[in-house]
């Protein structure tokens, strides 16, 4: 059973920040550089998200806690990659049926390669692989939520910075890699937009 295909969710995000020479860049630089998802700077986003009014008689709920890591690597004078992986530990449960899982499901792993340096036209923009990695490789567990399956495909992200404003598209997709019924062919696409206060 998978109720992320009903997700309403409520986020809150926060984020540890790392880099080096980062306390001699301005509030309002780190600031920007945070809402960039494939900047130059290590990163940890932390989100928190609460469901409600899920399975067939509405009241069944789910909350996840998701850490994010963003970790760039430079590969040459002029290209990055981005290590960006996605960790949620969730919670499910439906009164009604019963039905209830908890704990790590599946790992997303995406890696962006992505010029150091914005376009003449200021777009900043990344292209690589994603994987989706079941927790069940790494543990052997069950009753675990997920699809529980090993998955591979193409993500990309493109963004713009203007002023106070970044705003941009992330995207992915992913295929099972592994035989199963019904196959997986999964979708993901993120719109973001946000301003950086003149205090940061």
């Amino acid at each position: 059973m998978q109720f992320c295909r009903y997700l309403r969710p409520v986020s809150i995000l926060s984020a540890i920040a790392l880099a080096a020479g980062a306390h001699a860049q301005s509030e309002e630089e780190l600031a920007k550089q945070l809402a960039n998802p494939i900047a130059s700077l290590i990163s940890v986003p932390i989100e928190l998200v609460y469901d409600e009014g899920l399975g067939v008689d509405g009241k069944g709920s789910q909350s996840a806690f998701v850490v994010k890591p963003v970790i760039p690597f430079s590969i040459s004078e002029n290209w990055n990659v981005i290590s960006r992986t996605i960790i949620p530990f969730v919670s499910v449960s439906e009164p009604q049926s019963g039905f209830s899982k908890e704990g790590l499901a599946d790992v997303v792993q995406s890696f962006f390669f992505s010029p150091k340096l914005p376009t003449a036209g200021g777009l900043t923009w990344g292209i690589g692989p994603v994987f989706q990695i079941p927790f069940d490789a790494v543990a052997n567990s069950d009753n675990r939520p997920g699809s529980n399956e090993w998955g591979a495909g193409l993500t990309g992200i493109a963004l713009k910075q203007s002023g106070p404003w970044t705003y941009g598209i992330l995207a992915n997709h992913i295929w099972n890699v592994e035989e199963s019924s019904p196959s997986q062919s999964d979708s993901f696409l993120q719109p973001f937009l946000s301003y950086t206060t003149p205090q940061a």
